[in-house]
């Protein structure tokens, strides 16, 4: 089992992006980024900031570095 823990902060100026159908969308500039955070349209940015994960099965506790 794999997940990956994501900023909800757009890159551009902090704004705290929102969910939507199939990743993310910047309200302020329209950014949008895939569910992997990766930037994939709107206004041009990098992509959103991922933090390495790491989950224990056998306690079922997934750590977040």
């Amino acid at each position: 089992m794999t997940f990956i823990a994501l900023s909800r902060q757009c890159p551009h100026q902090g704004t705290m992006v929102n969910t939507s159908p199939g990743g993310f969308t910047c309200p302020n500039h329209g950014a949008r980024f895939n569910l992997s955070g990766q930037f994939v349209g709107g206004f041009p940015t990098t992509s959103l900031i991922s933090y390495p994960t790491v989950f224990d099965p056998a306690l079922g506790v997934l750590t977040i570095n």
